[in-house]
């Protein structure tokens, strides 16, 4: 028991030792990657491994892992830090079989550089010699440009002078114009005011425009409901029109019968009257007649009656007999008249009479 303790003890005490020299280790570790890592940028960094630490590194660590009083833990750690190393020295293996074989293509690019530089400057010379030639062609040319030249700005000088009679044509045609043009801004600007006008007019117009296209829908419903009754009322009167027609019809039939009627008695009676007008004018000419003789037989019956009287009694008897049968004419007079009217009523007082 009292080995075991020292062991652990001894252990305890080797770990606590172990632990900060594995941080400062860690921590030089880190402070050189900075260092490395200020110091360069990208790729330089690979390249910045330097296979004489990692080796030591290796080496350190393998030491502490066959160092028998370390934990789990720290083997672990250990493990994986061998690890890592490994695999830093395959990626520094890789960056530099990268780099030699950059390396080879930099040298590679390098003699194709030479080369194009040798024919960038033969190129060069055979186009400094066309440039030279091409200079003295453009200076002969240059010089019938400027012959040409000069003739043109004559004929140009000319033509400016025209030109500019023209224009001074034009100019004044111009100010004519822009009078115009300013007398048609201010007519463009009274066209905008009664634009302007005329859209809120038009704004209103159709405001009310909707109010009474609304009051003409309504009254169209109105008016379609009016229709719907009167067609109602129209159906209706229709009706009684024409039963009316029917009824009117069955009554003019009925009058006209009955004036048919009437005038076939009106025919009769007309035919009546005629008979009844010829038989009393013979009654008259037969009563006349009659009082003639009644008045002649009257005067001879005076006269045998009364032969003593003296003639003025005659007279008398005579001029009342006379008076009589004036009487009887005028009552048969009036007889005659009420006949015309009465028809059959006439005839009946004449037969009395007589």
């Amino acid at each position: 028991m009292g080995n075991r303790k020292t062991s652990c003890s001894e252990r305890q005490t080797i770990t606590d030792i172990s632990v900060p020299i594995k941080e400062e280790n860690e921590k030089e570790l880190e402070e050189e990657d900075n260092n490395e890592w200020k110091n360069s940028v990208g790729l330089n960094r690979k390249r910045a491994l330097d296979p004489r630490k990692i080796e030591v590194l290796r080496a350190g660590m393998k030491r502490a892992f066959e160092f028998s009083l370390l934990g789990r833990p720290e083997r672990c750690a250990i493990k994986q830090g061998l690890a890592a190393i490994e695999s830093l020295q395959q990626q520094l293996n890789f960056a530099e079989t990268e780099l030699n074989m950059s390396n080879c293509e930099n040298g590679r690019l390098q003699r194709e550089l030479e080369q194009k530089d040798l024919e960038m400057k033969k190129q060069k010379d055979e186009v400094q010699n066309e440039r030279q030639q091409r200079k003295r062609e453009l200076k002969a040319e240059l010089e019938l440009i400027r012959k040409e030249r000069v003739e043109e700005s004559a004929a140009y000088n000319r033509q400016v002078g025209e030109l500019s009679k023209t224009l001074n044509e034009k100019v004044h045609i111009i100010g004519d114009l822009n009078d115009k043009v300013a007398q048609l801004g201010a007519e463009l600007d009274i066209c905008r005011c009664q634009l302007a006008t005329s859209q809120k007019e038009d704004v209103s117009l159709k405001a009310q425009n909707a109010e009474m296209t609304n009051e003409v829908k309504r009254l169209v419903e109105e008016l379609e409901r009016v229709k719907a009754d009167l067609v109602k009322v129209i159906e209706e009167k229709q009706k009684s029109l024409n039963e009316a027609n029917q009824r009117i019809l069955s009554i003019e039939k009925s009058k006209a019968e009955e004036i048919k009627k009437l005038l076939d008695e009106k025919e009769t009676n007309k035919q009546q009257c005629n008979q009844l007008r010829i038989l009393n004018r013979e009654l008259e000419a037969q009563f006349n007649t009659q009082m003639d003789l009644i008045g002649a037989l009257k005067r001879k019956l005076l006269a045998q009656c009364e032969p003593g009287k003296p003639s003025w009694a005659t007279a008398t008897a005579t001029r009342s007999c006379g008076s009589q049968s004036t009487e009887d004419e005028q009552y048969h007079s009036e007889g005659s008249e009420e006949g015309l009217g009465g028809g059959g009523q006439q005839k009946m007082t004449t037969i009395i009479r007589k």
